[in-house]
């Protein structure tokens, strides 16, 4: 069963939390963490021996989708922008702001907009500020302003089976695919609140810890394996988000007994080949790495391990989604 609650299922401790550094981020720390076991290590290094042992899955074929499955997210770089990406129609101009009579109908007005452009999933909240990473990957702060006061989450799912194949080199493809798809909609929907002349920052995995927003936002909760599980479709989704100032109403976040679900379930820890999930009946504040937050009640992924096997097999591995029961 799935219940609206007034407060999202997570805990945070103040005295212990503060606004998370993007540059801790483990595909931030290859690049400058010396101590990390991955230090200076991309984990698509060693593709031409990985190809050259004519495994099942690990073909050239296979690596040429992967790549190519990436396209739209790498090469489209104003998909995730602050300002206007598109020129500005006159007619625009001409029309002025689009008077908001109810925030209520404006929401399903964005909701029915993303499905359009691809969502799978559309919720709404209010921009909590402690998720905002205190600095981006370059180092500089990030401030955003006030007026940016809702977020609007798109959840994007991926190819369910395409996962399954997990490790292997398809399940990266269906990630790429999912990146790529990220980027298209997300592009779509911050311009058309733009030609809304509102004001719209849109935004993949930067700027913003996308987990808790979509929690906040009402499309899912925190599992063990450190994702957002939703009920639709497991954690087999990707997430992007927008910042804007359009007015909208909020969604209520949800509850469908994930967390005692997972107390039980320990599949995605079993069938984790870098025994980065944790095992541990309950969640607690105990951390696994440096790429973890202090001060949030969960089971902390050690993401050290799960990209040391990134550099081992090539690719993403997605195992712990394809394993969920949720994302069958």
């Amino acid at each position: 069963m799935i219940k609206r609650i007034d407060q999202p299922a997570y805990t945070t401790d103040p005295k212990q939390y503060s606004r998370f550094d993007e540059r801790h981020t483990v595909f931030m720390r290859l690049l400058w963490d010396n101590k990390a076991s991955f230090f200076g290590h991309d984990y698509r290094e060693n593709i031409p021996e990985i190809i050259a042992r004519n495994h099942p899955g690990y073909s050239r074929i296979e690596f040429a989708r992967i790549l190519a499955a990436w396209t739209v997210y790498e090469q489209f770089s104003a998909a995730f922008s602050w300002k206007r990406v598109s020129q500005t129609d006159p007619n625009m101009l001409t029309l002025g702001k689009h008077p908001v009579k109810s925030p209520s109908l404006m929401s399903e007005q964005i909701k029915e907009t993303a499905r359009t452009y691809g969502a799978n999933l559309v919720g709404i909240c209010k921009v909590d500020h402690k998720w905002i990473y205190s600095h981006d990957r370059s180092g500089d702060p990030i401030e955003i302003p006030a007026e940016y006061n809702y977020a609007i989450v798109i959840g994007i799912a991926m190819d369910k089976e395409a996962i399954s194949a997990s490790p292997a080199f398809r399940s990266a493809t269906a990630s790429g695919v999912g990146y790529s798809q990220m980027a298209f909609t997300a592009a779509c929907l911050a311009e058309f609140i733009r030609n809304l002349r509102y004001k719209a920052i849109s935004m993949g995995n930067d700027t913003a810890l996308s987990i808790p927003l979509a929690i906040d936002a009402g499309l899912g909760q925190l599992g063990r394996n450190g994702l957002l599980v939703t009920p639709e479709y497991g954690p087999c989704v990707r997430l992007c988000k927008i910042f804007t100032n359009l007015p909208l109403e909020p969604d209520k976040p949800i509850d469908f007994g994930l967390t005692k679900f997972c107390r039980e379930c320990h599949e995605c820890a079993d069938v984790c080949k870098a025994e980065a999930i944790s095992s541990e009946t309950e969640p607690s504040f105990k951390l696994a790495c440096s790429s973890n937050n202090a001060g949030i009640l969960r089971w902390a992924v050690n993401t050290d391990k799960c990209y040391e096997f990134w550099v081992e097999n090539g690719a993403a591995c997605s195992s712990c989604i394809a394993v969920c029961p949720f994302a069958q």
